[in-house]
Order: structure tokens, then sequence, then C-alpha cells
């Protein structure tokens, strides 16, 4: 059985296809889950041309980069409206969306979508991308590659019977039967477990010790069935199922002519019966979710004491292979000590030897042949509800995308993962802690010490976004594309044999538990880490291309704030900055977070789990089984709308979708920028603008992007609209570092502007280019994505915090930055753009023969600008006329910062004189003290911000103008252009941008299950249902029922709340 634990990813695994061991990766149910995803690919790249470049020689992937901060297209208003339909689309309007808001969000696409016959389930979301990648990890896969190909064409290729395995697992028998006590049973079976993976009574991982994270340790918990809920070993009604499903089974495997010989009448009854005393011994999957019960440390002294039969079992994996035997956690050592009872009645020899043998056919018969998978298929489908048995090109994929799910990963990363998208996840996550950062503060039932120790263990969450940065290490075995079941032997082994060595060794802290082209995210406690693989980042979770910012926030956002609230979930809070499993709570702040998850899992547990098919009630949600997830979906969902509206408040305008209506006026092709002093231009909606820095000084000619017969005249862009934002502090060390973003540089001189295309005075919506081909008109693009704030700034923090910084940072060699000092950064591009001159300069004189000292051009050069205006450059006199602005703008700023520092003190000493004329205990006088200093740091940001405007646009009407720029896309001074001229044309109607955020992310969570998959995630899943991961979490959010307008006392605004963050 497996652990349900503190590393549950985002959404369960699918269990039909799992590796043999929980030993086979560190947590294989991300492994597994890479095997079914690949990153999801639009219509428009599906139509596109191979790599021109190929990472690989001789191997053309298809051209899908996905840069995740591109800026939206000139179409952005066509894309959104399209995004607006679909979501009308999946709506069912003649629900209540105060009575059942999933309904409401979701009724049309359950309408109109069916479960395929070889699924148990299927999605709006997770599902989507999945199945439109299988046509390119298909097209890899088919390129063949040497170090991936093999793998998968030797399973293409096996044949229906595979008898050179099947003589393998005979003499894998012939061992079992040989054994002549209890003890020696275990030992074999031990060595069994070290050699290929194949659990029996136990099961067995390595992973960071809970109390030093920073150490590998053994880990033992309850194990020993095949099926995945003990509940259908134990109810009467499943029972009878079980029962015949076990007996066509074990049947049909030993009646194989090579294993008859171990066949007997009584064998399936013997194996059920076994197992079902192992199900009747196992702890339900709601009491292994205590890390603090779940991780007691015994000395192998106290195991060979207390659990002999378990130390038999370890003896023979010595045997296999040698690891250190100092101390190891036995999660469930009540349920240990019972098998250990059972096991010492040598009576049940003939049994224990019969249910090992299956537990080995069993693990492996997928791999021996399309007879054996379809047995397999016929047990396990009826649980799952799934009738068909997938391709065997499927098949396959999943198999090697398991087994070298890392391979797949680099040549996944070079086709999909653009050079911005890290830094552009890293700006949406340090948005999204930074909600949970100015939550924290005004959480009043958190006291001084909890407060302090949440906030420390917040800066120093790691972000691993994308993929591993190091390429993988190939296999050390030949890979024959003529013997798959070698192959698979050869992978087993190499499992078994680096997971046993990882014991006592210090934890990589580089390591991922996900494929990159995993769909699924997760947050693990003992690293501090959140880790979002490239996969999720995608539509319909993310595009920066397609989807307003309301929708990004709501859907990978809250996956994000989801991930980041397991931190502070009832398992994560357990766990300090470090990883380590430690109390860190004081027992008065504790006893209430333990009141408030009692009321959600109460709350919870009143919810039905219902039938797609036929609206039968299954059961109940089992309320402690669900509880973190449900902490961290409510929690989710609040911190993703709050870091919303933050981030509008503070760059952006608040505006809702546009209509669908079609352009009907084509834009003006010129907007001039011939003042350096003009108004600052309104707020770009790329997330994260990293701009090159330039080759040279010499400013390219840049040619109209839209030819027009008729110009309209143009206009100044708005000086009212926000400015970019700045980085909010340094990104997080993590193994896959975040590049910095680089900062805006400050224009040198006056260049030659590009010709950028503006609104003419009557602004109709906006035309769909004439260039374009008709698959890009189809496809959806983004509104706004939120960008990353400098790294001393902190907007939320009551006093000084540790920021965090990646060990390695990858930058574009081509930028310089300066953490910390963008006017650093900015006169180091300037003074080299400016050395590039004078190198130039000089290497001309030389070749003409000409030599003078350095003084002597130096005092040239000056006389030239101090006698000689005519010949001034208009560099020049920018320079002069930038330099007088800057010092006034200066001057102002710092009266203005004074002013502002005065009116601060004077309202916040104002503030304390009214506390305590009302006599406010201690703690609640420091909490109102740290929100005045919190909001007067803001309004002095907002203030910074304003000035530094100026810079901004001036450094873009220079950045647009660098040939690096043109070298990458020319549609990025478009698409520039067109941001400016959306940002002042949107209407502004906060209740219908609110409505689209609630709905999109319900609209993730749209799902469809089999009645029997369905029941059986009710037992073992984590997770509740859809529909509850949208109306549980909603119904208990004031701002959702303030939005939708929904009377106290209705379904999705109850009068009783249970909240935590």
């Amino acid at each position: 059985m497996t652990r349900i634990n503190e590393f549950t990813p985002l959404l369960v695994d699918d269990i039909e296809l799992r590796p043999t061991s929980g030993r086979l990766l560190k947590k294989w149910p991300f492994a597994l889950a890479g095997a079914l995803s690949l990153l999801a690919l639009s219509a428009l790249y599906q139509h596109r041309a191979l790599y021109q470049q190929p990472p690989v020689a001789s191997f053309n992937i298809f051209d899908a980069r996905v840069a995740m901060n591109a800026t939206p297209s000139i179409e952005s208003n066509v894309d959104e409206a399209a995004f607006l339909s679909t979501m009308e689309a999946f709506k069912d309007p003649q629900a209540d969306p105060c009575v059942d808001f999933y309904q409401y969000a979701c009724g049309g696409w359950l309408e109109t979508h069916a479960i395929p016959k070889d699924r148990a389930s299927i999605d709006a979301s997770f599902d989507v991308v999945t199945e439109r990648n299988k046509d390119t990890i298909a097209h890899i896969l088919r390129q063949n590659p040497p170090d991936i190909g093999p793998l998968y064409q030797s399973c293409l290729t096996g044949p229906a019977m595979d008898t050179k395995a099947v003589a393998f697992l005979v003499t894998m028998l012939q061992n079992v039967h040989a054994a002549n006590s209890t003890h020696e049973l275990m030992a074999r079976s031990g060595e069994m477990d070290q050699s290929l993976g194949i659990e029996t009574f136990w099961s067995l991982m390595v992973g960071p010790d809970p109390k030093d994270p920073r150490t590998n340790v053994l880990q033992l918990s309850q194990g020993g069935l095949t099926l995945p809920s003990r509940e259908f070993y134990l109810d009467d009604q499943k029972r009878n199922m079980t029962t015949t499903l076990y007996q066509t089974y074990v049947t049909s495997l030993f009646k194989v002519d090579e294993f008859a010989t171990f066949y007997q009448d009584t064998l399936a009854t013997d194996v059920l019966e076994i197992e079902t005393t192992f199900a009747t011994m196992a702890l339900p999957p709601a009491a292994l979710r205590d890390p603090l019960t779940t991780s007691t440390a015994y000395s192998f002294a106290e195991i060979a004491v207390n659990y002999p039969f378990v130390m038999a079992y370890l003896n023979g994996m010595y045997k296999q292979e040698p690891f250190p035997m100092l101390h190891a956690i036995i999660a469930t050592p009540s349920v240990l000590a019972a098998q250990n009872t059972f096991l010492q009645d040598e009576s049940q020899l003939p049994r224990l030897k019969s249910y090992v043998s299956f537990r080995i056919l069993d693990s492996l018969s997928v791999y021996l042949g399309e007879s054996f998978r379809q047995w397999r298929q016929d047990f396990r489908g009826p649980f799952q509800g799934a009738k068909a048995l997938v391709s065997r090109e499927e098949f396959c994929t999943r198999v090697t995308s398991t087994f070298l799910g890392d391979a797949i990963g680099t040549y996944y990363m070079d086709a999909v993962f653009g050079p911005n998208a890290r830094a552009s996840a890293q700006a949406l996550v340090t948005e999204i802690e930074a909600s949970l950062k100015a939550l924290l503060l005004t959480e009043s039932w958190l006291d001084k010490l909890t407060y302090e120790a949440a906030e420390n263990k917040l800066s120093q969450v790691k972000n691993y976004i994308g993929g591993p940065d190091r390429v993988p290490q190939s296999v050390p075995f030949e890979l024959h594309v003529d013997d798959f079941f070698t192959n698979i032997k050869h992978f087993l082994e190499l499992s078994a044999f680096e997971s046993i060595h990882l014991i006592n060794k210090p934890v990589d802290p580089q390591k991922w538990d996900m494929f990159p082209s995993t769909v699924n995210a997760y947050y693990d406690p003992s690293a501090n880490k959140m880790v979002f693989p490239a996969a999720i980042l995608q539509p319909p979770f993310y595009s920066a291309q397609h989807y307003p910012a309301a929708a990004n926030f709501a859907r990978i956002g809250m996956v994000m704030s989801h991930e980041l609230t397991h931190g502070f979930d009832d398992q994560g809070r357990e766990y300090d900055g470090t990883g380590t499993l430690r109390s860190w709570w004081t027992p008065s702040v504790a006893a209430q977070f333990n009141v408030k998850a009692q009321c959600l899992a109460t709350q919870y547990a009143t919810f039905p789990v219902v039938s797609s098919q036929d609206g039968q009630v299954l059961g109940k949600i089992d309320g402690n089984l669900t509880l973190g997830e449900n902490i961290a979906d409510n929690g989710g969902v609040r911190l993703a709308y709050e870091a919303y509206q933050l981030w509008k408040a503070t760059f952006a305008s608040p505006c809702s979708a546009p209509s669908a209506s079609k352009p009907t006026e084509p834009l003006a092709t010129q907007m001039p920028l011939t003042s350096p002093v003009a108004p600052p231009s309104p707020a770009l909606s790329d997330p994260n603008p990293v701009m090159p820095s330039p080759a040279s000084s010499t400013a390219p000619h840049v040619e109209p992007l839209l030819k027009q017969e008729t110009p309209h005249d143009t206009i100044s862009p708005s000086s009212t609209s926000p400015s970019l934002p700045d980085q909010k502090r340094a990104p997080s060390e993590t193994a896959s570092p975040v590049p910095s973003p680089v900062e805006p540089l400050v224009s040198p001189s006056v260049m030659t502007p590009p010709e950028l295309p503006l609104l003419p005075p009557t602004v109709p919506a906006l035309p769909v280019p004439p260039s374009l081909p008709d698959v890009l008109k189809a496809t959806p693009s983004p509104l706004i994505v939120p960008q990353a704030k400098p790294k001393d700034f902190h907007p939320h923090e009551p006093k000084a915090t540790h920021s965090k910084k990646p060990k390695d940072e990858m930058q574009d060699p081509r930028i310089e930055t300066h953490h910390g000092n963008k006017k650093q950064g900015a006169s180091k591009v300037h003074e080299s753009s400016q050395g590039d001159k004078r190198q130039e300069k000089d290497k001309k004189d030389t070749s003409t023969g000409r030599q003078e000292p350095e003084q002597d051009k130096t005092v040239v050069r000056h006389d030239a600008e101090v006698d000689d205006s005519d010949s001034e450059t208009d560099e020049k006199k920018h320079e002069k006329r930038k330099k007088k602005s800057h010092s006034e703008s200066k001057k102002h700023r710092h009266e203005e910062e004074e002013r502002d520092d005065k009116r601060d003190l004077k309202r916040r000493h104002q503030y304390q004189k009214h506390e305590e004329e009302h006599e406010p205990n201690e703690h609640d006088r420091k909490k109102h003290e740290r929100k005045a200093e919190h909001h007067a740091k803001e309004r002095k940001h907002h203030h910074h911000k304003h000035h530094k405007h100026q810079k901004q646009h001036h450094a873009l009407a220079w950045e647009l103008s660098k040939e690096s720029l043109f070298l990458q896309e020319k549609t990025t001074v478009h698409s520039m252009a067109e941001k400016i001229l959306r940002a002042s044309v949107q209407p502004r109607d906060p209740v219908a941008d609110d409505r689209l955020f609630f709905t999109a992310f319900a609209q993730n969570w749209c799902e469809k299950r089999t009645p029997e998959f369905a029941e059986l995630l009710r037992t073992i899943d984590p997770h509740a249902p859809g529909k509850w991961r949208v109306n549980g979490p909603l119904m208990n959010y004031e701002k959702f029922a303030e939005t939708f307008s929904c009377p106290v006392g209705s379904p999705m605004n109850p009068e009783q709340k249970c909240v935590i963050w």
C-alpha cells in the first residue's frame, strides 16, 4: 500500500501502470505521472516546421518553444474573446452560481464530454495537456534518439508472450518454493526486493530523515496488498467482486505451461486470505498522514529484537547489496508488530509461498507480453471502471517515459521551454509569496513568536521551475532493441542499486522528483521547496499569449498558492524552514490551528461523492484524509485572489476582458518618441521584459511593422498608467536557478525611435493583421502576467528578512546585471557602449597612422563639447538634457519623500495615540504597528515607482532600437506597442474581472470519473473530487459571495465558514 504522506502531489497518479517498487524512483507517483504527461502544444505549434537547429544532431523536434513571459500579439483582443467564448461554452447558464458554482462553471463541459473506454476519468485541464501531447512525445520517440529509442523500439516489437522472460520467472518461483522456513522465505523475499524492487510484505523507500533532512535514511511502512485500497478486502459488497476477479486472474497466470507446476486449486483463495489478513492489520490512509507518529527511528538492533521477520527481510537485502545498518524509520510499528506475530505460525508457510509467487508474477506481468497485459487489465480494470486495454504504442510510451523520463525531459525542455520561461514563472511565484506574507501579517490569531517563525520559513522556500539544468547521465548498460524484458530487468536492478546506496548519504538538493513533462506540481516539506515542472506551466493552466491576467492568477497562480499553502497545512506546519520536523508553534496558537482544521475536516465530511453517470451517492468525503489538500485548496484560492488584487493595485489598471466584437479600423504605424522628458508610457503587460544588452550603440534602421496607405494621426500615450514592476527580491535558492529579470536601462542618448503603432483618435477594436495565417488567428493570447520586483523591496515586511538567492544564477551572457543597484547596472552597460565607440575610433585612428595620447584625445573631445555646439551629436545633447532632468527629478523626489515620511510619521503617531486611548493589549498593539509600518512602506514604494517610471519610458525607447532585439523577433516591438494601446482602451469593471477569476479557477477542475474510480479514490485519494475542490473553498471565501451577490445562508455562502489562512 502506498503511503499517503506530505509529499502527495497536486493530482492523484494513475494506478494502472506503476513501477514494481516504491523505491524505483524516490517517489514513484511523480515518475508515473510523468509517464502519462507531456507539454500541451496548441494548434499553432503543431503546424509549424521542425527545428532548424535541433538539440541533438540528426533529431528534429517540433518547434514548440513557448516563452512564458511572451508578450501578447496584435490579436490579443480577438484571442481573449475566444478565451471568453470557451469559458461560456463550459458553463451551465441554467445553474445558480449561489447554489452550485461547480455546476454553473462546468455544466456545459460535463454535458459534452464522455470518458474514453480505456480511461477511468477525464478532466478539463490535466488530461487536456496529456492528450494534446501524445503526438509530441511520439514524434520524439520516432526520431529514435540513441539514449531513448532502443527501449521504445524493443517494447513495440515485443511478442505476445516473452518466453525468455517467462523462463527467468520460473527460476525465481523455484527459489521461493525452496525456502524451508518462514524466516528463510523472508530473507529470499528481501533479496528479490533489492534485486528487482519486487515488494511483498512491506513498503520500503529511501528519503530524507525527518529529524535530519540533510541525510537519507531507509523508511519502512505497511504494505503487502495487491489492490490499492484495504476496503476491497474488508467491505462485504466489494469483497464479492474481489474474490471473483482474484480467482480468474490467478488461474490465468498460473495456467501458463511453464508456471503450471506451481499451481494448485486453492492458490487464489490462499493469496486472497493472506492479503485480507494484512488488510485487517493495516491502518487507514488518513492515519498515515501524521508526520509525528510516522517518523519514529529504530536502530537495527531494536528492529532485530522487536521485528525479527522484518530483520530477516533486511538481511536478505543486505546479502544482495550491503548498506549501512544504523537506523531506519518505521512509519507503522503497530502493523509490523501484528505481521510479525502472524508470521510466527509456521503452518502458514505453504500459503505464504503461494502469496510471494503471485506477487512476483503480478509485479512483472505487464512486461511479459500482450496476453499477460490483457489478463492484468481484466483484473484491475473493474476496480477503476476502465473497460479497454490501452494500445501497445501508448503502453510503450508510458514505459519509456517512466524509466527514461529524465532523458526525455532533456529533449522536452529544449523543445518547449523558452529562455525566459523560468524567470517569468518565478515572477508569478514571487507575487504569491508576497500575498502570503501580507496574509500572515494580518492573522491576529498568530502570536509574535509563531508569526516570526512562519515568516522565516516563508523566506526560505525554494522554487524549482521547469526542469533540472544538469544533463542526465546515460544508463550504465547497453539497451537492446530486440530484448525488451532484459532492458526492463536492467532498469529495475539499477533503480534498486542506486536507492540502497543513498542510505546515510547526503540528500541531493538538486534532485527533482518529477520529470519536466509531468503535468503536476508538489511541495516537499523536508526540503521546504515547491516544484513546478514545465508541463504545468502551459495551457490550460497558464498562457502569456492567450489568457487575461485574471485567468493566469486563477489557474497557475492557484496551483502555486496551493503548493505554498502546503507548507502551512496540518502536515507542512510541523516542518521548519530547513525542512526539519520539529515543533515551532506555541501551544496556544497550535491549539487554535487544530480547532480551525477540525472545522474544515468536519465540513468536508458532509460533502457527498456522487456518480457522474447516474447521480448516485457513493459515500461521503473522508475529511481527515483530505484535510491537507483541503487546507491547500482553500488557502490557494485566497492567496491567488489576493495576489492578483495586490498586483493590479500596484502595477496594472483593473480591467475586464475585451468583447468579442471584430475590429473595424486599422492602427496607425507611427508613434513619435522625440523628447526625453515625454510623459511616462502606460504599464506594459509583459510579466518579465528581459531585454538583451546591445552589441553596439548603433541603432539599426527599423521599418514599420504594418504598412498602411493612409496613416492616422498619432497621439501620445497616457501618462496615468502605472509603471513596470521591478523585481521584488532575489529568487530562491534552487536546484535550477531562476535567472533574475534584467533591470530597465537608462537611455544613454537619443536614439532613432522605432516606428510603433498607436491608436487613432477614435479608438476601435484592434484589427487582425492580414499577414498572419489562419492558425494564428484561432489561437487565444494573455493580457498581463506579473513581474518580479527589486531585491530590496519587501512591501509586506514588518521587519528585515533574509532574501533568497540561487547558488548559480543563469543569465544571458550579453547582459550584466547588478542586483540591488539598478543604477550601477545601467551605468555598466552605458560605459560598455561608450567604450565600444572609443575602441572603434581608436582602431580607426591607428589604421590611418594617427596616434594621440589619451589625455590629448580627452581634451579634444572636451573642447568640442564646450566650444563647438554646432557639432554636438544628438546623443550628447540628449545626455546633457537627461542629466539635467535627472538632477531635477532627484531633487523633486527627495523633497516629496521627505514630505511623505513626515506625513507617515504623523499618521503613525496619531494611530498609536488612538490605540493607546482604547488600551489594547501588548500583542494587538504590536500587530497594528506592523500593519501601519507595512502600509507606510507600500505608499513610499508606490511614490518611488512613479519617479522611476520616466527612466523606464526612455529605457523602452532605447532598447526597442537595439539590433539584438530584432534578431529575436521583430514582432516584439509590435506586441509592446499593442500592449500600450490595450492599457488605454480597456474598460474598468472589477466585478466582471473577479467573476472571470473565480470562473477560470473553477473550470480548471471540471472532471468526470467512472463510478468505480470515484469510489476507489474516495477511499485512498487525499484530494477531494473536483466539485468540492471548487465549491468547498469558494463557500468559505467571503469575496466569492460578494462577487456573485450570494445571500447569507445560501449553499455557496453559509453562515458558518471554516477558514485557516
